[in-house]
């Protein structure tokens, strides 16, 4: 796919939210990407796997990232619970 921002969200089981958010260096340019169930497991030069998700032209894109600790973060087996504002806007548990 060539897409001109991703955004990619990744969790840990202690409740530290990370986010990525994948776009082209240059203004006309895209970002490559596919799915890694979708692609066959033999490695590129210049990509980068994140989450469930192969960003073929890393190289050429900006991936700043940002970390965050979910307020009320709760777990129980497989299931899981927490509270997440955004902008000051409670969205509720999810």
């Amino acid at each position: 796919m060539n897409l001109d921002i991703v955004l990619i969200d990744s969790m840990t089981p202690d409740g530290v939210l990370t986010s990525f958010k994948v776009t082209p260096k240059k203004q006309h340019r895209r970002v490559l990407i596919d799915r890694l169930r979708d692609v066959y497991p033999e490695r590129f030069a210049e990509e980068i796997d994140l989450g469930g998700t192969r960003i073929y032209n890393s190289q050429e894109c900006s991936v700043p990232r940002a970390d965050s600790r979910l307020r009320a973060f709760r777990t129980d087996g497989n299931d899981f619970s927490f509270q997440f504002e955004h902008m000051g806007i409670p969205i509720g548990p999810s």
